[in-house]
């Protein structure tokens, strides 16, 4: 699945690790203007909401109360305590729009500039005249699933476990500019921070908030490998609980009974069915035993369109998907070189083959419809001549006659890996592989489970790999791009760029958007320079559902967005 920044509260980078996820999870937001005004799922029974672009029932039924739901998953959920597990698009889900909820949520809007704010368990904030005290009041009528007042005491321990060493939360970096989070009284909490910076409200929402009275009394030391112990004591905040676990088969949710908004949710269940063959997933939703599917294969969208009972929905998405180059190795550590490489790339032609068009080659690894992007620059163009010139001129001849490069007896062989779950990128790995090959480069694939590449990406252990990660609504990239996140960051490439990290820094210090904005254009440069990865695709993110759910309404911040006012037209167990 995708990993993802869990910015959701904020907005969510993710890691999109799956084959329709990648068609379509720090998971973590971008522009969700449209991309194009491109009308999926246009059929006689339904219409298009002229904002999000999704398909919505032309008689939009009345939400009934019960029934049960059940969505595949590819990947497994591994826990209920975000901070331990990873940050998939659907740990996403279980985390932040059924189990727990965050203080403030962004709204999913980002094309005019920095995003605005809803509160979720926080019905007002205010920030300090000086900017260095934000206040948040909690709701009074919010609770624990076990009738405990969710108070300032859970934020505040919240964010003792958010930047305890001990944990090594993979977003702690957000937290690191606020000194204190100090209690005024049960519901009311203030962020204290070191210094003013346009992100700060940002970084207090970042997370959604844990249960003290439930989970502190085990020592932060071993929550790592906790996962069950958190299972067993779980209370929570949001609209469902756990009714079973059922550990690599299914996560079947039920309707929390004490959910501080009464009148949610509609659905007596939900169930996260693992079927880990993306293949089954659409035949599933075809015969009614799925009923929504989060992620759907470009290739598919026509089969979706065609059937009266489906509905295809879909919006821009806020993440990048890209070749990471481990600079760590050669000839990776040369700029030029890994430029060679995008140029040699032929991504038109994998938007064109796996997207169907439904996507668009990136100059950037912010999405086109954003506030941030730099409009001016233009996607490296496919060019094999210049990139053997470059090759040529970095030391690398054919000496033997083989049709593969070599530098110093060496050829130019690689290894590229990605996720076998993921038809799309095992598909763009094929096209790379034979593109590659007619400028003398030979890549050798590999192929593995999700869950087995994070640790060899983390570790720096590989030459190359197809992956993606999200942007979150602050488009603050540090945590994939900047030196300190090459250990225990999301920097796999291990790109290490004093001028990067300046900008990057910049971004971080700007006080207003305003202030930033020259930065994020400056960074962007930097990067289309650098090439520390190459960006393979902007697609839009599509998803399906059965025409008798309503109330769904996936968005930049989630596929799951809003799962508590889902609802089936006809209630059915």
């Amino acid at each position: 699945m995708p990993l993802a920044r869990p910015d959701i509260p904020s907005a969510h980078r993710s890691l999109f690790g799956i084959r329709s996820g990648d068609a379509a999870h720090r998971l973590l937001v971008w522009t969700l203007a449209l991309f194009l005004a491109v009308l999926f799922g246009c059929r006689s029974e339904t219409s298009v909401d002229p904002e999000s672009g999704n398909a919505q029932p032309a008689d939009a039924a009345e939400p009934v109360r019960g029934g049960t739901v059940t969505v595949p998953v590819a990947v497994e959920m591994l826990g209920v305590n975000e901070l331990t597990t990873q940050p998939t698009t659907a740990h996403t889900a279980l985390h932040y729009f059924a189990l727990f909820q965050p203080l403030i949520l962004p709204d999913p809007s980002f094309r005019d500039g920095p995003p605005r704010y809803q509160g979720v368990l926080a019905e007002r904030w205010e920030m300090s005249e000086d900017r260095r005290a934000l206040t948040f009041s909690l709701r009074p009528e919010a609770t624990w699933s076990d009738g405990t007042p969710i108070t300032a005491e859970d934020v505040v321990f919240t964010w003792s476990a958010q930047t305890s060493p001990a944990i090594g939360w993979a977003f702690a970096e957000a937290k690191a500019r606020i000194q204190e989070v100090e209690a005024l009284d049960a519901k009311t909490v203030r962020f204290h921070y070191s210094e003013v910076y346009a992100t700060q409200l940002f970084d207090a929402a970042l997370g959604v908030v844990l249960p003290a009275h439930a989970w502190s009394e085990l020592p932060f030391e071993r929550w790592a490998e906790s996962n069950d112990w958190f299972l067993e004591r779980l209370v929570v905040s949001g609209p469902f609980t756990v009714e079973d676990w059922s550990s690599g088969e299914r996560v079947t949710l039920a309707r929390n009974d004490r959910y501080w908004r009464a009148e949610r949710p509609f659905l007596d269940r939900l169930v996260f069915e693992v079927v880990s063959d993306r293949s089954l997933h659409l035949p599933l939703l075809e015969r009614g035993s799925a009923h929504f599917l989060e992620f759907l294969d470009a290739s598919k969208a026509s089969d979706v369109e065609a059937d009266l009972e489906l509905a295809l929905m879909s919006y821009p998405q806020r993440g990048f998907f890209f070749v990471v180059w481990n600079t760590l190795r050669e000839p990776f550590d040369q700029a030029e070189v890994r430029r060679g490489l995008t140029l040699a790339i032929d991504r038109q032609e994998i938007v064109d083959s796996l997207y169907f068009g439904r996507a668009r080659v990136p100059a950037s690894p912010f999405p086109s419809d954003s506030w941030v992007h730099h409009d001016e620059l233009e996607p490296l163009p496919y060019d094999p001549a210049e990139a053997r010139r470059i090759f040529e001129g970095a030391g690398f001849a054919d000496t033997d006659g083989d049709g593969i490069l070599e530098r110093d007896g060496k050829p130019f062989r690689f290894e590229m890996v990605t996720n076998v779950d993921n038809d799309l990128r095992r598909d763009a790995l094929t096209l790379i592989q034979e593109q590659l090959r007619r400028v003398g480069v030979e890549v050798v694939p590999r192929l593995a489970e999700f869950n087995a590449l994070l640790e060899p990406l983390s570790a720096h252990e590989f030459d190359s790999a197809i992956q993606a990660l999200g942007v979150g609504t602050d488009f603050d990239l540090s945590f994939a791009l900047h030196s300190r996140s090459i250990d225990g960051g999301l920097n796999w490439g291990a790109f290490n760029s004093p001028a990067v990290d300046e900008a990057l820094d910049a971004i971080r210090a700007a006080a207003t958007s305003d202030d930033a904005l020259g930065h994020f254009h400056t960074l962007q440069e930097l990067l289309h320079g650098e090439q520390p990865l190459t960006l393979l695709y902007e697609p839009r993110r599509l998803c399906a559902r059965r025409s008798d759910l309503v109330g769904t309404d996936p968005n930049g911040l989630s596929s799951f967005f809003g799962l508590e006012n889902w609802a089936l037209a006809q209630a059915s167990d």
